[in-house]
């Protein structure tokens, strides 16, 4: 069986503070320096999402890219795009938004939104097999192989999911609904999302 990958990017625009709660505010300001400005900052995030599988002998597809697409709508954008990630993502509430924690939230995120798109191509690929009197084997199903994640046109992190247990999983699902904090109003959130392509754009020096 042929094995290929499909690659969909997307571009969204965030605000957030580099601030850890384990750490005393000198250490935020000395490990995140002007990242950890009170008043946020802001990104315009570029994120690319690869799935992996076999090359349907049928369609000629591994996934249709129109429902990759959908997914990341579903699964990015209704969450991210134009929101301040600290105060609007109840993930981030208790967890630094770097890069890398962001690249995480996206990869578990996106593996919810592609369930039934696996689950739609098991069904498909059973029904034509069954056709063509072949075995179905279960690891001959597109899969979420990488997150890309662009923070800057030189910084980006790149997430497999690898160390994530099923307890994250659980946990996550507990703290997806997006979160509008009682420190801003709806008006403050949307004076956010009509600046935040305009805010200043910050790197730090990292290795990736």
């Amino acid at each position: 069986m042929v094995i290929g990958y499909i690659c969909r990017s997307q571009s969204f625009s965030a605000a957030h503070r580099l601030h850890s709660a384990a750490l005393s505010a000198e250490e935020n300001r000395a490990l995140y320096g002007k990242c950890n400005n009170p008043n946020f900052h802001g990104h315009n995030y570029k994120v690319e999402v690869t799935i992996y599988g076999p090359i349907n002998p049928f369609t000629g597809m591994i996934v249709h890219i129109a429902d990759v697409k959908d997914c990341i709508d579903k699964a990015i954008m209704k969450y991210l795009d134009h929101r301040n990630l600290d105060l609007d993502v109840a993930w981030f509430s208790h967890r630094p938004s770097t890069t890398e924690n962001l690249a995480i939230f996206i990869w578990m995120s996106m593996k919810r939104a592609f369930k039934p798109i696996v689950q739609k191509a098991i069904q498909d690929a059973r029904v034509q097999q069954a056709e063509a009197n072949a075995d179905v084997a279960s690891s001959h199903f597109p899969k979420l192989y990488e997150v890309r994640l662009h923070e800057t046109e030189n910084n980006m992190v790149i997430f497999r999911g690898d160390g994530l247990t099923e307890e994250d999983f659980v946990a996550f699902e507990t703290e997806m609904p997006v979160l509008v904090s009682t420190n801003h109003s709806s008006d403050g959130i949307a004076r956010c999302n009509d600046v935040v392509e305009s805010l200043p754009t910050c790197t730090i020096d990292c290795v990736l």
